[in-house]
């Protein structure tokens, strides 16, 4: 058995030493079409150019044709690409590549057979709008490739919970100091109040800055007050009607005495004529 053994090792073909795996071959074959699209871009460029005379025309022709291409590519090959993203990613290269040709056999019978004045006018308006369309529907995919991504959503919703929380924080800002300045009135309220005995006062006076009671005041002051036989209901307002019987008093004491103010059953002391005249 030895011997058969060794004859089998002795007769036995040399065995080839194991290559390791190459992707040449693949980036060979993306560096081979990405080269035959470019040239057929800048064949149908160049015609573009000839019969338009204007630069911005040729630079359209590269943006409906070779750029989108590989930006289709590259979001095709895109780590977070989700699958409705590779389809989106498809089609726009799709579209790329039927550009190019098209306008590139287009741009090859141009430059072979020539054309009149007439047929020049037709094909430039053709491939303006053809270039046109083109262009911005590889825009309009690569915006929605953008807008449908994970991670633009994740952000999109990221950001509107964060503006959510700090518009919320500004209003309850906003209503502290409205509290705050509520809780402030209402200590200013309290202490009129106990002060003057009450908060007609400070409404009377209040209304007057509001132009509440300008009327009321003015059509008061313009009626005799020493008519006792005027009509109650002529005057306007009861704390008014008090105001001018107290008035009335104090005219009558004189010098006598202290006469008292009485506005809305409120005493207000009146300073003393004695010491208005020294």
């Amino acid at each position: 058995m030895n011997n058969v053994n060794r004859l089998l090792e002795m007769v036995k073909r040399p065995q080839q030493a194991k290559r390791k795996p190459s992707n040449f071959a693949l980036y060979w074959a993306w560096l081979f079409y990405n080269a035959t699209a470019l040239l057929f871009d800048v064949i149908a460029a160049g015609t573009v150019y000839a019969m338009m005379g204007k630069f911005a025309y040729a630079a359209l022709t590269f943006a409906a044709g070779f750029l989108p291409l590989l930006m289709h590519e590259f979001l095709y090959t895109r780590a977070y690409a989700s699958g409705m993203q590779k389809v989106l990613a498809v089609i726009g290269a799709g579209l790329s590549v039927v550009t190019i040709l098209g306008v590139g056999v287009l741009a090859g019978i141009v430059n072979i057979l020539g054309f009149t004045a007439q047929n020049s006018t037709v094909l430039e308006i053709a491939m303006i709008i053809t270039l046109v369309l083109v262009a911005g529907a590889h825009g309009l995919i690569a915006a929605v490739y953008f807008y449908i991504d994970d991670g633009i959503k994740a952000n999109q919703v990221r950001a509107e919970s964060v503006a959510y929380h700090e518009r919320r924080i500004e209003d309850i800002q906003r209503a502290k100091d409205i509290l705050a300045l509520a809780e402030q009135g209402a200590k200013d309220e309290d202490e009129i109040s106990s002060k003057y005995g009450g908060i007609e006062v400070l409404n009377e006076i209040m209304g007057q800055l509001r132009g509440d009671a300008i009327t009321h005041t003015s059509s008061a002051v313009a009626k005799p007050v020493n008519n006792r036989e005027q009509d109650d209901d002529e005057l306007p307002d009861p704390d008014w009607r008090e105001w001018m019987q107290g008035y009335e008093s104090a005219r009558g004491a004189g010098k006598q005495s202290d006469p008292m103010l009485y506005q809305a059953g409120v005493p207000v002391p009146l300073p003393s004529m004695r010491e208005d005249s020294a």
